[in-house]
């Protein structure tokens, strides 16, 4: 019986938990565009979180490894979330046009909406506990967390993402 409580309370505590919804964003892109979470209109749109801009070869490496994911399910759709601390209007200012000027791609320029917000609440809320890890999180239109992966992407992640959008494109009916 001894047993049978510590696999349960083992088991318990060795599952991810993950938020319900992502939380609500809106912000300017890099192209200068107003987005909000609800202009995601796909079956699934995988969400990067990174909080510092060292982790971005590891969005980088997740974005290049979607190439064949987004020729097979055109409806995918992603969008990168860089995740800093609330700024003045000026600090705002000079990082959204270091960002814009080291981007030159209008697609992917397009794709980036910078979040200014109290990092340990917002950590709490997407249900993350290492500010040194990007998340990635795929999302369904309707804004639940389907799926979370943590750190650089894997083939591991890849395979699970595609078996995701199989099944939730069956769901919705599209390619």
């Amino acid at each position: 019986m001894t047993w049978l409580l510590l696999l349960m309370l083992f088991s318990e505590a060795a599952t991810e938990a993950l938020p319900t919804h992502f939380p609500n964003f809106e912000g300017k892109n890099l192209n200068g565009e107003t987005l909000v979470l609800s202009d995601f209109k796909a079956p699934v749109t995988l969400i990067f979180v990174a909080f510092k801009q060292e982790q971005q070869p590891q969005v980088d490496g997740w974005i290049n490894a979607l190439g064949p994911l987004r020729q097979s399910h055109p409806s995918f759709d992603y969008v990168e979330l860089p995740t800093i601390k609330p700024v003045s209007r000026i600090v705002r200012f000079m990082i959204y046009r270091g960002m814009r000027s080291g981007i030159k791609d209008a697609e992917k320029r397009a794709r980036i909406v910078t979040q200014y917000v109290d990092i340990p609440s917002y950590m709490e809320t997407l249900h993350l506990t290492d500010e040194d890890v990007i998340a990635s999180f795929a999302v369904g239109k309707d804004g639940r967390v389907l799926k979370r992966w943590l750190g650089p992407v894997s083939d591991d992640a890849i395979s699970e993402l595609s078996a995701l959008l199989v099944r939730r494109n069956a769901v919705s009916g599209g390619p």
